[in-house]
């Protein structure tokens, strides 16, 4: 209902306040209707301005208007200046009345003075448009732009004799504009249509981000009117005055041509809002000095005097002559502009006027590429229709032709995209380019324009290209492959022209390096000598290639210029290709960060076919294809959080690539994923095989903020074989000392693949502050190598402490601050103490750079909450302002060097110039709640398509005061964490979240009324889930008092309210004390969690799945006990209950439970009973769709199928399971599979097919730590070396073997102790220690009990009844002659039999 009156009824009707009562209506347009009014209480008369919104906006648009109005009113409250109307209240009633009071001014407009008088004398005129302009200079200080200067918004006024100014419509211009929009759109021409781009800048009418140069622009316009009495703009319809708006033409000055003020007018309406005063104090005071009473007024001069003004020379032709042909490298640039309208219903006006405007703007729009390419250096080589043609490096060649010519692409591009929204919602336009760059040799005869087929190449790319693309040929990448990003072009339309690459952006190192120079100082002081160190480090002279070194860190304080050394590093080697890792202190608990941005980068993850890109890049991997596929699942598991390709593959490729994980180990993950990224980073980028000897550096920035698992992963790749192996180094910078981590000796791996070990030697390299004298010499440069007083060098000197940084700072301040000025030809202070007007930090002195933002500065900290580097779609939704406003900000960032750019196609990045300009930013801050909050709603709004970490949005709300909001996120992260080896990580996350939820809990206890504490079960809730989280992070890393404690806490938590996830947890609980060997406890834990389980009256299927877990993790309990009663008791009580489990996969479980008695029950002596048991597990894991389950049953099959001699059958399935578990990536499996494999050949009598199998084994066992398997590897490695008759290689074997039996005696008797013993024994007897020893060796002694142990496998009685009678004869008497011959006859049988 609301609403329909909204549309329909008038602001009087609709309004309701007892503060005011409306008189009448005093004034009406298109974004509402002005009353007269009178205020209840004080009686003064006011005027209320009612803005109203169409009743079809969208609702979002309509909130954003809403809040905009708000905080555009709170600004002009601020204004306070005897020529602004004075804003006394504003407020809004139902949801679209917004409505403003201002002072009542009774008077006439400026606009209605002219109509009536005419024009004004110059003198008159002046006086008014004056206190106008000092109305502005005091708004612009206060960071506000009015947008609609024009002598409607101009009051005069007599008070007494004199008469007096004021400026009307502070701070809603904004509205005014929205609402004009909608008449561009339906070409209403109405005068005040048409009076509407008469008082705009052509950045206006272009949608572009309005200045403090749009409102002089206007404000010069009124000027001239108010001496001629008419517009100076002026048209019979809207194209006419678009098209003098938006032209080159410089505007007339009518009166003002000839006259002393030309000048100062002509660049207050300069058609280029940066080319025009920007401060308008000065352009104020300026003013006051010209005299315009020689001025005739309303007289129009002629323009013949001022032609030379009217017309900007935009490419100002240097011609050359040579009386030879020559021949040069000419970068091309061929641009396509198009624009077409949108489909609407204004589309099907046909008339003149619809036509001639998207002409004009068109138009305009070329001339702006026109002048942003001149200005890289450009020569506009002519437009034919649509299409641009640009050549760099004519007349002039230079050494960065190729690059200015792609930056001048971006920059076009970027300049389009920024102002497609205004267009759209303007008029109604899509303005679309099309590029193609080329480069060549052209022929230039007698110093004429080159010509050639290069300029023809690049045109044809241009046509080529789809909106919005910048397609290169393959000579321009192989040129700015190190400066810029490239991908292929996919399926290139024409034959013949390959291969073509799609420009995508800038390296990271070309947005610090490239042009800087242009905003910061050129100057290299004191640092050319570690700088040619480096050079020679990096790249040594041939004789010493043999001995370089591949880590360099270099250290030095924050400022003291390390960015500054990489940019001359990159500008002295352009040759190599420079990969940067920036480490960022907002992402220090995201493991592995940089090394994964530089990754998504390099094999281009985030294309929208970023996983074929990922598959393909490891295909290539020299792995066989089981450890391929386990590359590809640890890459993905890492890199999908980050990139909607990657996270958006089908279900059944996701499940396959979780159950690879399942089976590897956190350590097999680690060394998977540090092993694939090792190749992947070093993988050439669809580089030519000629190409690829390239020297290639990686440079880790700012080291000191890299998580642990990336200074790992470090360490681990200068120590890989692609890296050592190829033509690589590794740069760090850092505020710290090199980490210990890195500079210890060459760490042992295991990998699938051989690997080297290879001692990197590190150079270490320290930048020291400056010296006194390097100061001295750049003082001097900053100062234009003006002479300077010592005063002043020692003053700056002093405060500076050699730090280039800071030092360049105060250079800038006290130059800014006029502190100093020329005195007799040298630089002196002017002020009175300058030791307490200069900064004496450099936190200071960047502190006074963001007090001069006026109108970028919330913007800048916007930027500065979301991080040092921040993308322009982020900042554009999380800001209030307008997003052409944000571009402004933007560019007044970049204009004062506080920011850097990093161009891309698809989203501009930027970066804070210095990590201490970001912090000073961020600190200057009152309060930081409100800026989080809109920026994890605008990562919110944007998760929808660009993938953000849960664990961003997590610290965005935990800084907002609402821990409900970054709870979920925190517990969303710590998930994401625990699915990788980023342990660490999902502690820290969940860890947070605890910590949030226990304050949340503390403060609703404290609170008073109930209505205002939190969800309680929803706390409830995610505290279980961040103690099981905690428990199971720390389990995994070992931690395992800690994870015992978070699993007790979380039992109790939910023994009460949930006892089947209790009981879930009591079973996790007893795990984590079965592997530290507390089976006593463990066993306790399995009784609680059958007590908690008895607590539920309805068994239904997850109940039985839960008891038989916990039967079945008793029994693993009690086979590692030996206790074959217990086990078998389990069984019994199992057995009759198994028909309730309707469940394949709980039936393989308990059939696997079966087979684990009989082994131990038999003594490894297995019947073909036990065979059917084992199969009946294989077939019901057939059943189910757990691969590693199925794999298990096989494997246990094959076992069970050699002890009981069925040699044939146990090879068929035990390389049915090891094909499967390395197809899986089951690495445990695997292990199990070729260390049985060895057992079986060695039985068998095969030592080479033993030996090849152990070995696989043991370096797998290595790679997993299955130290049981490491000494079954190393048994079966020393029966090997035994029947080659080599015993020096046994003994070293066989006691590693023995030493890891040793360790696990105590609690779990390893049962094939006979792989080993029955050749130790064998070589005591090779040895005739048995012959001379007068008593019998205690290690005989123990050797024989031991294999004749109950907790042993059963050898045949052959070998086991002279063993047993070797022992009672040892028992029994002293003489070695009488055991001697039963060891002998037990070791002769264990030989025929295969066991030896």
């Amino acid at each position: 209902m609301e609403h329909e009156l909204s549309a329909v009824a008038a602001p009087d009707v609709r309004f309701r306040s007892p503060e005011y009562q409306l008189l009448e209506k005093i004034g009406e347009g298109g974004f509402g209707q002005v009353f007269k009014a009178i205020h209840s209480r004080t009686h003064k008369t006011v005027a209320i301005k009612f803005l109203t919104f169409n009743p079809d906006e969208p609702a979002e648009k309509r909130q954003r208007s809403i809040a905009r109005f708000h905080r555009e009113c709170d600004l002009v409250r601020r204004l306070n200046h005897p020529n602004i109307v004075s804003l006394m209240d504003k407020g809004q009633q139902g949801s679209d009345l917004l409505y403003a009071v201002y002072e009542f001014v009774d008077g006439v407009t400026l606009k209605a003075h002219l109509a009536t008088h005419g024009p004004m004398p110059p003198t008159e005129a002046a006086e008014v448009m004056a206190c106008v302009l000092d109305a502005l200079a005091h708004a612009h200080e206060q960071g506000i732009i009015h947008r609609d200067i024009k002598p409607a918004n101009i009051m005069l006024y007599h008070v007494g004799a004199k008469r007096h100014v004021k400026v009307l419509d502070f701070g809603i211009g904004t509205f005014k504009h929205d609402a004009r929009q909608e008449n561009y759109q339906t070409l209403t021409l109405t005068q005040e249509t048409l009076g509407t781009p008469t008082y705009s800048a052509p950045e206006q009418l272009r949608g572009e981000p309005v200045l403090p140069q749009t409102d002089l622009y206007i404000w010069g316009l009124v000027f001239l009117e108010c001496l001629t009495g008419s517009p100076t703009i002026q048209g019979k319809s809207l194209a006419a005055i678009f098209h003098q708006q938006l032209s080159t033409a410089n505007v007339p000055l009518g009166p003002l041509a000839g006259h002393h003020s030309a000048l100062f007018f002509r660049r207050i309406l300069n058609k280029k809002p940066l080319e025009r005063p920007g401060n308008t104090v000065e352009v104020y005071q300026e003013f006051r000095q010209l005299h315009f009473a020689d001025l005739t007024p309303g007289l129009a001069h002629s323009r013949l005097s001022d032609v030379s003004q009217e017309f900007t020379e935009i490419n100002p032709a240097q011609i050359s002559y040579s009386q030879l042909t020559e021949r040069k490298q000419i970068p091309v640039l061929s641009v396509i502009l198009t624009h077409h309208r949108l489909e609407s219903p204004q589309s099907k006006d046909s008339s003149p006027a619809a036509q001639d405007i998207p002409d004009m703007i068109h138009t305009d729009q070329i001339h702006q590429c026109i002048d942003i390419a001149v200005r890289y250096g450009a020569t506009h080589v002519g437009t034919l229709g649509d299409t641009l043609l640009f050549y760099f490096g004519y007349p002039v060649a230079g050494d960065n032709d190729s690059r200015l010519c792609a930056r001048t692409a971006l920059d076009l591009w970027h300049n389009l995209e920024a102002r497609q929204e205004q267009l759209t919602t303007l008029h109604g336009l899509k303005s679309e380019m099309q590029t193609g760059i080329h480069t060549g040799m052209m022929c230039s005869i007698d110093g004429g324009l080159p010509e050639g087929n290069v300029a023809s190449h690049a045109m044809q790319l241009a046509r080529m290209a789809s909106p919005g693309q910048i397609v290169c040929s393959a000579q321009v990448r192989a040129l700015l492959e190190n400066q810029l990003i490239f991908e292929p072009l996919p399926d290139p339309p024409l034959s013949g022209i390959s291969p073509l690459y799609l420009l995508q952006g800038e390296q990271l190192s070309e947005a610090f390096g490239f042009l800087r120079s242009t905003q910061k100082h050129r100057a290299f002081f004191g640092r050319e000598a570690i700088l040619e160190q480096l050079v020679s480090e990096i790249e040594p002279p041939e004789h010493q290639r043999n001995h370089q070194r591949r880590l360099i860190h270099i250290r030095g304080e924050a400022g003291i210029g390390k960015s500054r050394l990489l940019f001359e590093l990159n500008e002295r080697l352009p040759h190599q290709t420079h990969l940067i890792l920036q480490c960022l202190p907002e992402y220090q608990n995201n493991a592995l960060h940089p090394v994964l941005n530089l990754l998504m980068s390099r094999c281009r993850l985030n294309h929208p076919d970023g996983y074929e890109h990922l598959y393909q890049a490891t295909e290539v991997l020299p792995f066989g294809t089981g450890d391929r596929r386990r590359c590809l699942a640890v890459v993905w598991i890492w890199c999908h959080p980050h990139s909607q390709a990657l996270a958006a593959i089908s279900l059944t490729e996701e499940k396959q690539h979780r159950q690879r994980l399942a089976n590897m180990s956190l350590k097999q993950q680690r060394e998977c994923l540090f092993l694939s990224l090792s190749y992947l980073l070093c993988q050439p980028a669809h580089l030519p095989a000629s190409e690829e000897s390239r020297h290639w550096l990686f440079i880790c920035e700012d080291l000191h903020w890299a998580d642990p698992t990336t200074i790992a992963f470090i360490r681990y790749f200068i120590e890989s074989d692609p890296f050592t192996t190829g033509n690589f180094r590794w740069l760090n910078t850092s505020r710290e000392v090199l980490p210990a981590e890195l500079d210890g000796p060459p760490a042992r791996k295991h990998a699938p693949v051989k690997t080297s070990v290879v001692k990197t030697s590190v150079v270490k390299l320290t930048l020291d502050k400056l010296s006194y004298q390097e100061c001295r010499r750049f003082i001097f440069y900053l100062f234009d190598h003006q002479a300077v007083s010592d005063k002043v060098i020692d003053l700056i000197i002093g405060r500076c402490d050699g730090n280039p940084l800071f030092l360049e700072e105060l250079v800038s301040y006290i130059l800014s601050r006029e502190i100093v000025r020329p005195v007799r030809g040298c630089i002196e202070f002017v002020v009175d103490e300058p030791g307490i007007h200069v900064p004496e930090t450099l936190r200071e002195s960047l502190q006074y750079q963001l007090d001069h933002l006026t109108f970028a500065k919330d913007t800048a900290l916007l930027a500065a909450s979301i991080g040092r580097t921040f993308s322009e779609t982020l900042l554009f939704c999380a800001s209030d302002k307008e997003k052409n406003q944000v571009q402004a900000d933007l560019d007044e960032l970049q204009r004062t060097g506080l920011i850097l750019i990093q161009r891309h196609v698809e989203d501009n990045q930027y970066v804070f110039q210095h990590a201490l300009i970001r912090d000073a930013i961020y600190e200057s801050a009152t309060s930081h709640q409100n800026i989080h909050q809109k920026i994890a709603l605008a990562l919110e709004k944007l998760s929808a398509d660009i993938s953000h970490p849960a664990a961003l949005l997590a610290q965005h709300w935990a800084k907002t005061g609402t821990p409900e909001q970054a709870i979920p996120y925190y517990l969303q992260a710590g998930e994401t964490s625990s699915g990788t080896f980023a342990v660490e990580d999902a502690i820290h996350y969940f860890s947070n979240a605890l910590s949030l939820i226990q304050n949340q809990l503390n403060a609703d206890d404290r609170k008073t009324v109930p209505g205002d504490a939190a969800d309680p079960e929803l706390l409830h809730q995610q505290k279980v889930t961040a103690h099981t989280g905690l428990a199971d992070n720390f389990l995994q890393s070992a931690r395992h008092e800690d994870s015992r404690h978070h699993y007790l806490a979380a039992i109790q938590e939910t023994e009460a309210s949930d006892p089947l996830t209790s009981a879930k947890l009591c079973i996790k609980y007893s795990r984590s004390l079965e592997t530290m060997h507390h089976h006593t406890e463990a066993l306790a834990a399995h009784d609680q969690a059958e007590q908690l389980l008895n607590h539920q009256t309805n068994r239904d299927r997850e109940w039985w799945q839960i008891w038989l877990n916990i039967q079945v993790t008793r029994l693993a309990v009690y086979y590692w006990r030996n206790d074959v009663q217990a086990m078998r008791r389990l069984i019994d009580i199992i057995t009759p209950e198994i028909d309730h489990i309707h469940d394949p996969f709980s039936k393989a479980c308990f059939y696997d439970a079966q087979l684990q008695l009989q082994f131990r029950q038999t003594r490894y002596r297995m019947s073909d009973d036990d065979v059917e048991i084992a199969d009946k597990a294989y077939q019901a894991s057939l059943e189910t769709n757990h691969t590693g389950q199925q794999i298990h049953s096989l494997f246990s099959l094959g076992v069970c199928c050699m002890f009981s001699q069925h040699y044939d059958d146990a090879d068929v399935y035990l390389h049915q399971a090891l094909e499967r578990s390395d197809k899986e990536s089951d690495a445990t499996q695997k292990t199990r599979c070729l260390s049985y494999l060895a057992l079986l050949y060695r039985i068998n009598g095969n030592p080479e097919a033993t030996q090849n199998f152990a070995t696989q084994a043991m370096a797998c066992a290595e790679a997993s730590e299955m130290q049981d398997y490491i000494a079954l590897a190393s048994a079966n490695l020393a029966w090997v070396a035994y029947r080659q008759k080599s015993s020096q290689q046994a003994m070293p074997l066989l006691k590693r073997c023995l030493a890891i039996w040793q360790d696990f005696s105590a609690e779990f008797p390893f049962p094939l102790q006979w792989v080993a013993l029955l050749v130790e024994l064998d070589l005591m007897i090779l040895s005739n220690r048995l012959v001379h020893d007068a008593r019998p060796a205690p290690r005989l002694t123990e050797i024989i009990t031991t294999l004749t142990g109950s907790d042993q496998h059963l050898l045949p009685d052959l070998i086991m009844t002279p063993l047993n009678a070797a022992l009672r004869q040892i028992q029994k008497t002293q003489n070695p002659a009488l055991y001697h011959s039963s060891v002998h006859q037990a070791l002769n049988h264990a030989k025929k039999l295969g066991y030896l």
